[in-house]
Order: C-alpha cells, then structure tokens, then sequence
C-alpha cells in the first residue's frame, strides 16, 4: 500500500513538522508496511502538481496535519477529498490559542489530537486509526458525504500507456509468460493496484489460475474489502478445486457493505455455481440421481438469487433459467423419480407445472436483460459472452434446432477464445449426458466440437528452472565456477534433474538462458535424460552469444538453439514506463521473465540453482533468482558450489 503525507514543511509557529512526520507518521505508516510520504519529492522533482494529483488520488491512505491553517494543506486535502471516498485521516496538535478549533467544513469529522512537543506518544492511538479506517467502509471524505451519487475518480487513468499496450499485446499474442512478468513488475508503482488489476484479468482468460491467484490476492492486500478482487478469487479457487476457500472469498464480498449490487450478484451467482459443481461432481452420468440432488434445487434458487440481486445481470439470470430448465425436462422423463419428493402425485405435478411457468418467466427476464444490455455497451464490453448467452438462450427455449445452429454458428466465429469455447463445451457436455435438450443440443453441436482444440499433450509434472554461476573467466580474482570443475558440475547437475525425474510422476520440462557454465550443463544434461527444453534468452542469439558465452563455448551454445527459443528483448534498454523504478535493471527483469516462464505452465516449478551462496556481482543475480521464485511457491534445489568446489 502506498500513503501521502498532507502537511506543512519544516517549523511552524512553534511545531517542528518534520519531527511530526518523522516520529509520529512515518513509523505508524511502516507498522503496516505502508510506502510513500509527502510532496517533498515531488516539489525536487520540479513536477510537483501533475505528481501531487496523481499520489492524492493513487493512496491507498492519506494522512493531513490540519494543525495550522496552512493553505496548502487545505488544498491538498480538498482535492482529495474530491477524488476518493474514504481512508483520508486527520490528525492535529491542540494549541492554548486554538484548543479544538477546525474549520466549519470540517467540523464533525474525527481527527486524532497530538503534542507536538512529544508525538510519538500518539503512535499507538494513529496505528489504531490507520487500522479501523482501512477496515471501514463508511465515507470519510465531506464531498462525498454531500454528494453520494458521486464516483470516484477512476485510478487507472494513471497506469502508463506502454503497460497497458503491454498487456494487450501479451494476452493478444498469447505470451503466457509476458503476462506474468508484467504482473510482478507493477509492484511498488503508486498505480500498482491497477496495473495488477489489468494483468490478473488478462491472466484469468489466459487460464493462468495459480499465478493469477497470487496477482489477486496483491490486490486484496492493497484494498482489503476489494469487491472485485473477491469475486475474482472466488472464481480462480473454484477453478483450482478449492470450493471452500472459493465460498469464503465470495462471503466478503457480500458481507461488504461497500459492494455493488452487480457485486453481490456475481457473488451469488458464483455460489452457486459451486454448488452446481458439487451436484455434477456427486450425481455425473446418472441423471435420475441429479433430479433427486438437492443440490441441484440449491444451485437453482442460487442463481435466481444472484438475477434477482441485479436483474442488469444476465448471466446469473441465464444460469437460473437453465438450472430451472434441467430440473423441468428430468422431472417429465423421470416422472417417478420426480415424485418421490411429494405426499402425491397430485403435488407432485403442481409444483411442475410452476417450475415450467418460472421456466418462461425467466426466459422473458433474461431476454430483456440481454437486449439492454446490448444497447448500452461498449466496444469490448464482453461482447463474446453476450454472444454466447445469446445463443444459450435460444438453445434453451427454442423450438426449431435450425435456429440454434444459426445462433451457435453467430456466436463463436474463428477468433472465439479457447477459455469461452472450453465453457460452452462444458455446458453442452452436461446437456448431453443429462439426455435434454437433444435436438438443440446436436445442432450446438454441429458448430463446436465437445473435443478441445487446445494441442494434444499432456502439461509438465515439474518444471525445472535452472539459475547459476558461468564459467569463471580468465583470472577471476574470486573463484566461483573453475572451468576444471566442469565435470564436478555436470555430475552434480545430473544428480539433482535425475532426482526430480524420478520424484515426479508425468513429464518435465527444462527452462533456463544459455550462458556458459551452469545454464548450459544444465540443458545439455536435460536432454541426455529425455527431457525437452526451453532456452530463454535475455536477447537476440548474436548479442547474447557476446554478452554471455565465452568463444569454447560458441558452438555447444548455438547447439542449443535447435529447441525452442524465445528472447526477450532486442536491447537492454527498459521499457519506459518501467525505466523510473528504483535499483531495477534489465538483469532483474531477465531473472523475472525466466521465472514467468517456469510458471506458464501451471505446473509445480523447481529452481536448481548452482551457486555459491553470495550475492554475487551485480544486479540480476541468483539470490534475486531464488527469492523470487520461492515467493511463488517453487521448490528450491541448492547446488552449494563452495562444498562442491571445495572454494572459500
């Protein structure tokens, strides 16, 4: 989280400001590992509005001194209060001339009261504060409280252009790994919130569900009452198979009283879509026992919660009239069945004949829902799904299959995603194995196939990633890998990857650059062992081939080459937009994009690193590689080079 400090500079009328920021703020803003600190920077800067109106709308926390009536003060919190609803929290010290005096457009709102003389004695009472008021979700901001129809002021009108055509570009391109990178390099900017918001999505259609559950959860940490982020981790859990943790997330988001009612119903909707799960899990490939679950009626009424919750969303509502229409067509082929819950048959066939009449009603519901909605959207704005509920819709209450083909054929032209073509699928698989629908259900499937296009192949067990030392050059003052310790080192290597084979039940997977010494041994021994590689190379083969491989090692290195490749970047020039982040360079960014790779693959990743333990010589180095990459949850193999080198 970041925070922006509103107050005056240096001594005023007696109180030492700076002192005030030093003691006071600035230690129970690092109690919650809070960033960020005043307009000083940016008045150095030479830039000090355009960053000043960016820091006051991009905080997560703004604390103002509003001690003195100091006009700066009161225009900075002006336009803070302008921009954002809540977590604005002032504080002040009480003086005999002033005792408890705040300006009239002030008054009412709480404010923590400290002695300038002494303020680290309020540190506890402003920790609390901070606390309650990140928790909150009440209005704290007078604009805001006069005028509560307003919106905030949209925070990702500051994510740089060049990362937001970054994002496009990956997820158009489908660089799965680039994806991931930018994920973890929008870390520590003040529109950090944001950018992770724009590689999470990009990385959920992608289906990079692991590494998006970790983008998402940075989210939440930044904005703990994150409806969007709920709701995005409640369907990553249910995907990853975690249906408790997946309901637990989508309860806070309806137990927020911040959230929207298209929040809440997409919260419910994706309740019950668990619950719908747990019906298929329990009752697949046995229709009668699915019309007796009743999960089957929970997941139902689940979804006509969600409609109801926010008639705007369709597709709670379309889920509702499915569900509805399930139960429909197996009670009229299992009549028995269908009885079994009722005194008589009598009851039996009334409570029928409703579910039938709700069936139409939400079929005109949802009819309107998606016709208004295609009139009010955007370009973009989820035109493939509401091409697909669409012809939903009209599989589920047509009577001509001609029709539904028509609709289907419509709906998925040859760039339809593979993630919106793998949930059509899955609709029209249940369909089928629950025998309804079937003339609709043949003619969908006319235009889709039930099998996936994605490649045959099975995904990686494992995925080995390799980080470590070169061969030391030619009077390296402090040895780390001496080339007469080659054969040590392939040997060691080899004993490492042939463990992790042997431990792995389905295929692995090699990922590492080229350079010579570790990288290299690294691949050659992969593919002795049958294991195909990825080569991942910080530039261009030429420049690479100068940066990083000594003249011996040029042709084992261009061996290499015949696996697939791929580079990262024609120079070593850092995008722009990621230029201005402090004590990163392109080695680190290399070290990042390697790990990107490693967990492309939604597989479980070690990283066998052969190093001596030190930090090496620069920037980009393996320690850097090991602590990222064990953030992510990899495993880690440490090839110790002083122990097998016999080095100091």
């Amino acid at each position: 989280m970041r925070a922006f400090i509103v107050c005056p500079f240096g001594t005023r009328d007696g109180i030492d400001f700076d002192a005030v920021e030093r003691d006071l703020i600035d230690p129970a803003l690092d109690g919650f590992e809070i960033t960020g600190r005043t307009t000083r920077e940016n008045f150095e800067s030479g830039r000090i509005h355009a960053d000043m109106f960016e820091a006051l709308l991009l905080a997560d926390v703004v604390v103002a001194d509003i001690s003195l009536d100091n006009p700066n003060v009161y225009y900075e919190l002006g336009i803070r209060h302008a921009l954002r609803r809540r977590v604005t929290i002032l504080i002040r010290t009480e003086r005999p001339e002033n005792p408890g005096r705040v300006p009239f457009d002030l008054a009412g709102y709480r404010y923590l009261s400290y002695d300038h003389a002494s303020p680290a004695q309020a540190l506890g009472a402003l920790r609390r504060t901070i606390r309650e008021s990140l928790s909150a979700t009440e209005t704290d901001s007078p604009v805001f409280d006069a005028l509560p129809a307003l919106r905030e002021h949209s925070r990702s009108s500051f994510v740089p252009q060049g990362f937001r055509e970054a994002v496009g570009h990956a997820a158009a391109t489908r660089d799965h790994a680039m994806l991931i990178l930018l994920g973890m390099e929008a870390n520590g900017f003040p529109w950090e919130s944001e950018g992770l918001r724009m590689a999470g999505r990009a990385q959920m259609n992608a289906r990079l569900y692991r590494v998006a559950h970790q983008t998402w959860e940075r989210v939440r940490a930044l904005e703990e009452n994150d409806a969007e982020a709920g709701n995005a981790l409640g369907n990553i859990l249910h995907r990853l198979g975690d249906l408790a943790a997946s309901n637990q997330s989508l309860q806070r988001v309806l137990g927020s009283p911040a959230s929207t009612a298209a929040e809440r119903a997409e919260a419910f909707a994706q309740i019950a879509r668990n619950k719908k799960h747990e019906w298929r899990a329990l009752t697949r490939g046995n229709p009668a026992d699915a019309l007796r679950s009743n999960l089957l009626d929970e997941s139902r009424a689940g979804y006509r919660e969600a409609f109801e919750e926010d008639l705007n969303a369709y597709y709670p509502g379309l889920n509702a009239l499915a569900m509805t229409a399930i139960q429909c067509e197996l009670a009229a082929a299992y009549p028995g069945v269908w009885e079994e819950r009722f005194e008589t048959a009598e009851e039996a066939n009334l409570e029928l004949g409703r579910l039938n009449r709700e069936r139409d009603q939400l079929a005109s519901a949802v009819r309107l829902s998606i016709s208004a909605r295609k009139k009010r959207r955007q370009p973009g704005d989820g035109e493939v799904w509401l091409r697909i509920s669409e012809a939903d819709l009209i599989l589920l209450t047509s009577k001509r299959p001609a029709q539904v083909e028509n609709a289907f054929r419509d709906a998925l032209p040859r760039d339809t995603p593979d993630f919106a073509l793998d949930s059509v699928r899955k609709q029209l698989s249940m369909y089928k194995e629950l025998g309804i629908l079937e003339a609709n259900v043949q003619a969908a499937l006319k235009v889709v196939s039930l099998e996936s296009g994605a490649p045959a192949g099975p995904a990686p067990g494992r995925v080995l990633l390799f980080a470590g030392h070169r061969i030391d050059s030619p009077g390296r003052r402090k040895p780390r890998f001496p080339p007469d310790r080659e054969a040590l080192a392939r040997a060691e290597i080899r004993r490492a990857v042939q463990a992790e084979k042997e431990a792995t039940a389905g295929p692995l997977l090699g990922v590492a650059g080229a350079a010579d010494g570790g990288d290299i041994l690294f691949l050659e021994t992969c593919l002795e062992l049958g294991i195909p590689v990825r080569v991942a190379l910080a530039l261009p083969p030429d420049s690479f081939l100068n940066e990083s491989v000594r003249p011996d090692w040029t042709a084992r290195f261009r061996a290499l080459l015949a696996n697939p490749t791929e580079v990262l970047s024609r120079t070593k020039e850092l995008p722009q937009w990621v230029s201005s982040k402090a004590g990163y360079d392109f080695w680190e960014r290399n070290n990042l994009w390697l790990i990107s790779h490693a967990l492309s693959h939604e597989s479980p990743v070690t990283l066998i690193a052969l190093w001596d333990g030190d930090k090496g010589d620069g920037a980009g180095g393996t320690q850097h590689m090991v602590d990222v990459a064990t953030s992510f949850g990899a495993r880690f193999v440490h090839l110790n080079t002083k122990e097998l080198f016999g080095l100091d």
